[in-house]
């Protein structure tokens, strides 16, 4: 199905998911969906950034994500999930919204797998595949790559895939990660974590004027639901921001122990990090700042 025939089912399935708490004679309440504008910074669109001396250029961003919309005024709720290159914009929306105020969330989330009798049994989270998403990246999107250790009987895909090349004179290392980020559940939603996030559960930082998010209610932009139609607030796609605080260019760099000028995320696996039990495991949780609402 195409992203417009997309579009006008789910407009059209908005109008029948209103519950029917109207008598049978009249007719539905107006119903609309609420949409997420994804805006990659300079950054994302490819142009180099500095992290601990290395120039770095992002050469592939691709994300599974995530939007949730909820009525203001009502209790009317919205959601679908897509994958997406971020490297361009890319426009998502959830339907069924009636018409008024809806406060949107966009999360990064993995799919979920649940193994019984030897077979992967996957939770009800079709994707909507965007133009521009590279086939043999699919498969770490939608199926059970990452399976858990500690029960061998759930397992999760990724929902972002990075490539990053960066360059510091003569050296040249490129980095390769599939990452499982679940972005407004276990990864700081400030852009870093610091003592005060420790102490409510999130990993330790670095930067002194780290402050506990506010309540997702507080920080979630509000659109005006129209009737048949799709309303976009904007979202900003910013990978810098995962370097920061916290992780460099520099120790991804490091993690090259083979001298092949690869990373990859069995390198990231099995490099320490801090306070993290691996790279990879602070990669996961850095990548939470990715996506963040533009401010009015």
């Amino acid at each position: 199905m195409s992203r417009s025939t997309k579009r006008v089912a789910a407009l059209f399935g908005a109008l029948l998911s209103i519950p029917a708490c109207v008598p049978a004679s009249e007719a539905p309440p107006p119903a609309g969906a609420a949409g997420a504008r994804l805006e990659p910074s300079a950054a994302a669109r490819g142009e180099p950034f500095e992290s601990d001396g290395w120039r770095v250029t992002v050469e592939k961003l691709v994300v599974r994500v995530r939007i949730n919309a909820f009525g203001v005024r009502s209790n009317g709720y919205g959601w679908d999930t897509y994958i997406a290159d971020v490297m361009r914009p890319a426009e998502i929306f959830a339907p069924g919204l009636r018409v008024g105020p809806a406060r949107v969330q966009v999360e990064l989330a993995t799919r979920k797998f649940f193994r019984e009798q030897g077979t992967w049994d996957a939770e009800w989270d079709d994707a909507v595949v965007l133009p521009g998403v590279a086939p043999d990246d699919l498969r770490w999107l939608t199926d059970p790559v990452f399976v858990t250790p500690s029960s061998f009987e759930a397992a999760s895909s990724a929902s972002v895939l990075v490539v990053l090349r960066g360059e510091r004179g003569a050296s040249r290392v490129t980095v390769r990660a599939a990452l499982e980020v679940d972005s407004r559940t276990d990864s700081p939603v400030g852009s870093c974590a610091g003592d005060e996030d420790e102490e409510a559960g999130w990993p330790p930082g670095g930067d002194e004027d780290v402050r506990r998010p506010p309540p997702p209610e507080e920080d979630d932009p509000v659109v005006d639901v129209r009737a048949n139609d799709v309303v976009y607030a904007p979202f900003e796609v910013r990978p810098e921001e995962v370097f920061r605080c916290e992780v460099g260019f520099g120790e991804l760099a490091a993690a090259d122990t083979n001298g092949d000028g690869v990373v990859d995320n069995d390198e990231l696996l099995a490099a320490p990090a801090r306070s993290y039990a691996s790279l990879r495991q602070m990669l996961d949780v850095r990548f939470g700042v990715l996506l963040r609402p533009v401010k009015p």
